[in-house]
Formats: C-alpha cells, sequence, structure tokens
C-alpha cells in the first residue's frame, strides 16, 4: 500500500507544480490578449511600379476617406490620370489628379471599421510623355484602418 502512495504523491506534486506553471503562463496570454484587445496593426503597404510612386497612404474610418500621395514620372498631364482605388471589393469615389508630378488624392468610401485590416486595388489610367496610346496599371494597397 505505502508503494502506491508513493506514486500518488508524486503525481499530485508533478500535477501541482506543472500545473501552476501551465496556470500562469496562460493567465500571461490572456492578459496580453486583453491589454491589446485581440487586435494586431498590420503596417500601410502600397506597392506602386514605374512610373508611379507612393508616397504616403490613410485610410480612415471616421472620415469615410482614403488618402494617397502619389508622384507620376513622365506621363501626360492631359487629359490627366484617373484614379479609381477598391478596398474590401467596395469601390471608392476620387477626385482628379489636379497637381503634377504630386499630388494628394482623396477618395470617399463607405463601411470601413476602425483598427479592422484592409486590401484593395489602385488602378490607374495614363497616357505617357508624348505617346499616343493609353495605359492602365494596377497595383495593391493593404494595412489597418484608422480611426
Amino acid at each position: 500500500m505505502a508503494k502506491y502512495m508513493r506514486k500518488g504523491q508524486a503525481a499530485t506534486e508533478f500535477l501541482t507544480t506543472y500545473g501552476f506553471a501551465l496556470l500562469l503562463i496562460g493567465i500571461g496570454v490572456g492578459a496580453a490578449f486583453f491589454l491589446t484587445q485581440g487586435r494586431v496593426s498590420v503596417p500601410t503597404q502600397c506597392s506602386f511600379i514605374d512610373p508611379f510612386v507612393c508616397n504616403d497612404l490613410k485610410v480612415s474610418a471616421g472620415a469615410n476617406q482614403i488618402e494617397l500621395d502619389i508622384t507620376g514620372t513622365g506621363i501626360e498631364t492631359s487629359p490627366e490620370p484617373t484614379v479609381l482605388i477598391e478596398i474590401n471589393g467596395v469601390p471608392s469615389s476620387c477626385n482628379g489628379w489636379d497637381t503634377f508630378p504630386t499630388d494628394t488624392i482623396t477618395c470617399t468610401i463607405t463601411g470601413l471599421d476602425a483598427d479592422s485590416f484592409y486590401s484593395g486595388t489602385v488602378s490607374i489610367n495614363y497616357k505617357l510623355d508624348g505617346g499616343s496610346l493609353d495605359h492602365s496599371s494596377v497595383f495593391t494597397i493593404s494595412g489597418t484602418v484608422e480611426a
């Protein structure tokens, strides 16, 4: 009978020691989740190629808008390039490209929630300087919606 008591005592000590450690780890993970409220911020990314450069991008839920600071080199200013932005499958309404070569294009979009992830596309239709052909480029954007 004493043999079984020693094994029982060892099992109890094992569970108490490691159970307590697992409980502390669980509390730490829970506290970290609570403090971040389960949100992970994704950095804003806009991947453009020549003849365009994405200088800055901001998607805000409070203003229901997208602000895209873009530079285009070697493109015709008349007619001005058209910019179409789509976020999470929802098209936006954008103002024109007014100043060259750099402009901040503002687009209106609805249905954005602050701190949520977004991904989308920027489509630009343009002509090259001295050219007569129409060109179209599609670029990707992603990040976290700001408040």
